[in-house]
């Protein structure tokens, strides 16, 4: 479904989390938009190449939904 563009977001939680996520998905992870849960998991993100659409204000799952909201 990623390959196929139909999976709008991705929420990525941890820097192992979108270590994993690049080294399962590589370039089809960038056919989704990615929300990061912090700055720290946002730097993981750019480190491997990806940037982030949304980062969480506050850290929480609370938090990351809400800045998937605001971009929408």
């Amino acid at each position: 479904m990623l390959r196929d563009g139909k999976i709008d977001w991705v929420t990525v939680t941890s820097p192992a989390i979108a270590r994993s996520l690049a080294r399962l998905f590589g370039d089809d992870l960038r056919r989704a938009r990615l929300a990061s849960i912090s700055p720290l998991t946002s730097s993981a993100l750019a480190e491997l190449g990806y940037e982030p659409a949304a980062e969480a204000a506050q850290y929480t799952l609370a938090g990351l939904a809400a800045a998937i909201v605001e971009k929408r």
